[in-house]
């Protein structure tokens, strides 16, 4: 039972992250043609530190896993 709420819980993180991928990658792309555009430049620096601090709070939980 605890293996299948980590493989749906896996998976929708994996569908969350392709999701992410995809906005990131918009953005990046809008940015290279509209060089001046601060606000959009801030929001994909949010979007890139909500990701970043996300990541880590999942590996700590898949270290704490591993190691338990």
């Amino acid at each position: 039972m605890v293996k299948n709420i980590f493989i749906s819980v896996g998976l929708q993180e994996q569908e969350e992250k392709e999701q992410s991928k995809e906005s990131t990658q918009r953005f990046s792309s809008h940015l290279q043609s509209h060089i001046q555009d601060f606000s959009s430049q801030r929001g994909l620096h949010i979007m890139l530190r909500k990701r970043q601090r996300l990541l880590g709070i999942v590996q700590r939980k898949m270290k704490y896993v591993i190691i338990n």
